[in-house]
């Protein structure tokens, strides 16, 4: 971890293509197939655990700077994601991040639409409050507040 989250210091300090590609054998060999590995491992536990078969997803480092202000070309994290396999709306995805100055891991529910969304804003508005207290317990728990991400809350 400590390795990965030095190269992604200094990828954040020097994100072009002429630093990078000296340094991309090492990229792969020392951060992409253990982080592949790392992913085949969570998906099997998860499966194990779960009764349900997972699939974990490597995100790749290139970014997609089509339409971004920002035309740095890489990304000086690495995160992964595991979900179910079937297409279940309310299944579960867990999510671990590293980047250079921290580790985290998250969980919920991602791409919720129609019926499935109103439903869940419904038990948020109801329910919500109970849960941010239960988690403001816990140490280093919390809920994410995307709302300052978007360029306007949903």
């Amino acid at each position: 971890m400590e390795a990965g989250q030095a190269f992604f210091a200094d990828l954040a300090r020097n994100n072009r293509k002429g630093w990078f590609e000296p340094r991309k054998d090492h990229h792969r060999d020392a951060i992409c197939k253990p982080g592949e590995f790392f992913a085949e491992l969570v998906a099997e536990d998860l499966s194990r655990l779960t009764g349900r078969p997972h699939t974990g997803k490597v995100f790749r480092i290139h970014r997609d700077v089509r339409f971004s202000k920002d035309k740095s070309p890489y990304k000086p994290y690495q995160h992964t994601l595991w979900s179910q396999a079937d297409a279940d709306p309310l299944a579960p995805a867990w999510f671990f991040g590293l980047e250079p100055d921290r580790l985290y891991a998250g969980m919920g529910v991602l791409g919720m639409q129609g019926e499935t969304l109103k439903r869940y804003r419904a038990f948020v508005d109801s329910w919500g409050g109970l849960l941010e207290d239960a988690l403001s317990g816990a140490d280093g728990w919390a809920l994410s507040d995307f709302g300052d991400m978007l360029k306007r809350v949903p």
